[in-house]
């Protein structure tokens, strides 16, 4: 509460005259640069002649009696009088204005309602509510505050648990009983591109459809109908909706978000959940986060919870669990480096069981049993290699199915080191790929001969067994750098170019803007010169830029990058956000290609901005 000398009302109050004030959130959004908020204001009302005061609108926050003060001096030159009596319904107000008014003869009562503002009040919902995108979930017949609340704190469970860290977009989730409308009879659990929650449809072909797959969102909303239950941002729903959950104390998420239930339909049409729909919302958000990951992976279960009416019974099923869906036949097979270690490692296995007696025999072999030819099923001698097969399969299997083949794999060989990489591979959050990041680097360990971390390094990518290791290894860097420990980031990246200089994992172009980034800059350039003969655009800007942070703009800088323009003249395109993002990532590039910039933009943007008149000094040297 701040306070001030300057106080109201030099002269007597008139006689007779009541107002009322009120402090309250503007019914309405703004935006300054820290966001969004609802301002706040104080609003006079005279009881004698109606007429208005308010003060001006700012930040939400603790009580300021000069906005009080500016209010009643509005109020009092708008209606020509001052009261003999002012009423309020909050103590913190009333006790401030006893006050500030002691002595000047004004009474302050407090009361339990202001029907003096009902109508001006009234009047600004009036007003705003035309621009808003729907109905509030209150207004639906039906809807109590009861209801609400008990949604609101199922999605608050449901948002606990996260079962997104078990359930992917893909895995799709069949409702068979019960279904309160026909357009639920599909779920899928929904993480990404900041939303959390669920989405419904009556046919699984609705929630696999993606906009660069095929109709747009709009398109497909011309027949059907979906249903998103998921956090909003207060500003994103009716000031209504955000009204109820502050004078109620519903629970919002850590980020201010709502959850709320939205179905979109034909003709723009959107509709809020009936009590019914609402308690199905609830009933399903209980059930999926008491829902354990062994019944998830044995594809069907049931569940009974209770709602705001009444217990319900729900039959659950992951249909792709029950029955794998069948490969796309023109899907091209995806490379993964550690089959193909497997690969070499049977290949070693059957050139190790022949006996040669000269390297021409052995290249006879090679092209008769194994170049170009399909090679014998890997040799399974015990559960280690049972579980290296599952694991190797969940890599290449999407959604659950994969975690389940998985988490099969380390039920046979806790420390099989691809199993642990596959659940990395999958996890919903930084945190949880870090820990499951490090489960993996640690079994990768345990599973290697500790002589071939002094024998084999310098080839260590070349000896076959130790792509896991490597893999997990650059897997947990990047985790780590994810959340903020860079320094421990580059520590794994350094140690993974000692081991295997030859960089078959692409850790060059990581590190050296990493680096800059955490302040080596002299580690940077000595990185780049190891790796000078690389013909690539990537170490040319990196050179460019390590040079113009410890020099600026100097001869030598200039001339770093006017080499690095002439491998590549369209980074600059990316790094001045002149150029259109694609949708999709391409899955390589050609020098001088845009997709060599599009790749060196998302290892080395970074260090760019973070680097003081870099980006200045890149626009002017290229305009």
């Amino acid at each position: 509460m701040s306070n001030t000398e300057v106080l109201p009302f030099p002269s007597p109050p008139g006689a007779g005259d009541t107002w009322q004030i009120v402090s309250m959130r503007f019914p309405g959004w703004t935006e300054d640069d820290d966001g969004f908020f609802r301002p706040q204001f104080v609003l006079a009302v005279s009881a004698e002649t109606g007429r208005i005061g308010a003060s001006d609108l700012v930040r939400p926050g603790a009580l300021d009696i000069t906005l009080v003060q500016a209010a009643m001096d509005n109020l009092e030159e708008a209606s020509g009088t001052r009261p003999a009596t002012i009423e309020v319904d909050d103590s913190e107000l009333a006790d401030a204005l006893a006050k500030l008014l002691k002595g000047r003869g004004i009474e302050v009562s407090l009361i339990d309602k202001l029907p003096l503002m009902a109508e001006p009040i009234g009047e600004m919902y009036r007003e705003l509510k035309g621009d808003e995108p729907y109905d509030a979930a209150g207004d639906v017949p039906g809807v109590t505050i009861e209801h609400l609340l008990a949604f609101a704190e199922a999605a608050e469970i449901f948002r606990r648990a996260a079962p997104w860290r078990y359930l992917a977009s893909i895995d799709i989730i069949e409702i068979a009983a019960p279904r309160p409308a026909p357009n639920v009879r599909f779920a899928c659990v929904l993480s990404s591109h900041g939303q959390i929650g669920l989405g419904f449809a009556e046919k699984r072909s609705l929630l696999e459809q993606s906009p660069d797959e095929g109709e747009s969102a709009v398109a497909l909303l011309t027949n059907h109908s979906l249903w998103s239950v998921t956090y909003h941002e207060p500003w994103e729903l009716p000031i209504l909706e955000h009204e109820a959950w502050l004078e109620h104390g519903l629970p919002f998420d850590p980020d201010g978000r709502i959850p709320s239930a939205v179905q979109y339909g034909p003709k723009r049409r959107v509709r809020r959940a009936s009590p019914k729909m609402l308690a199905f919302f609830e009933g399903l958000f209980r059930a999926l986060a008491e829902t354990s990951e062994d019944e998830l992976d044995a594809g069907e279960w049931h569940k009974v919870v209770g709602t705001s009416l009444g217990t319900l019974e729900l039959a659950l099923s992951l249909p792709d669990m029950l029955a794998p869906p069948a490969p796309a036949e023109d899907e091209p097979p995806s490379f993964n480096p550690l089959r193909r270690g497997v690969a070499m490692e049977r290949i070693r296995d059957l050139l190790l069981e022949q006996d040669f007696e000269s390297e021409e025999e052995m290249q006879a072999f090679m092209e008769r049993e194994i170049i170009g030819k399909e090679l014998p099923p890997p040799r399974m001698e015990g559960p280690e290699d049972e579980a290296r097969e599952l694991a190797l399969e969940a890599m290449d299997t999407p959604g659950r199915r994969g975690i389940a083949l998985a988490r099969r794999a380390l039920a046979l060989d806790p420390d099989s080191p691809i199993a642990h990489i596959t659940l990395a591979e999958r996890a919903s959050d930084p945190e949880h790929a870090v820990e499951l990041y490090q489960n993996a680097v640690a079994a990768a360990e345990r599973s290697l001969d500790p002589e071939l971390f002094k024998e084999a390094v310098g080839d260590f990518w070349g000896v076959s067994e130790t792509r896991p290791y490597m893999e997990a290894r650059k897997g947990f860097a990047d985790a780590l750098w994810s959340i903020g420990r860079r320094r421990e980031a580059v520590g794994h990246y350094t140690e993974l170019l000692r081991l295997n200089p030859n960089d078959n994992q692409g850790i060059r172009d990581i590190l050296p803007p990493a680096l800059m980034i955490v302040g080596d800059d002299k580690a940077a350039e000595k990185l780049l010169d190891r790796y000078a003969e690389d013909i690539t655009a990537g170490p040319a800007f990196n050179r460019a830029l390590v040079v113009f942070r410890s020099k600026g703009d100097t001869k030598a800088a200039r001339e770093r990058l006017t080499e690095a323009l002439e491998r590549n003249h369209h980074v600059p395109d990316f790094l001045l956000d002149r150029a259109r993002f694609p949708e999709e990532l391409p899955a390589g590039y050609t020098l001088g290609s845009v997709e060599e910039a599009l790749f060196y933009f998302m290892t080395s943007e970074e260090a760019w901005a973070e680097t003081p008149g870099a980006l200045e000094w890149l626009a002017e040297r290229c305009d």
